[in-house]
């Protein structure tokens, strides 16, 4: 019984968890379409013209997002960098 205990290792708890998924863009879009509705005498339109807006103003925000940013200062600092090595490597190397 002492021995049986011994060897066993301890198991995870497990929970019943569920989780939510919650799109603060999808919502927004949502109550978008819901008001161009009640504005406009055919809904199909109104739909239409808000999801075109809609994609037109995310396409801006992600094509000027700072995440882009930082990856094109990142990239640049890279070259920099492999040309400060490459004039370094080029100087030692005709020293001799």
């Amino acid at each position: 019984m002492i021995f049986s205990r011994f060897f066993k290792t301890a198991r995870p708890r497990q929970f019943n968890y569920q989780t939510r998924y919650y799109d603060a863009e999808r919502e927004d879009l949502e109550i978008r379409v819901k008001a161009a509705r009640q504005a406009s005498n055919n809904p199909e339109v109104a739909e239409r013209q808000v999801r075109l807006s809609y994609e037109f103003t995310s396409m801006r925000s992600r094509m000027h997002s700072p995440r882009k940013r930082e990856i094109s200062r990142s990239r640049l600092r890279f070259i920099l960098i492999l040309l400060v090595i490459a004039y370094f490597c080029y100087r030692v190397l005709m020293k001799w």
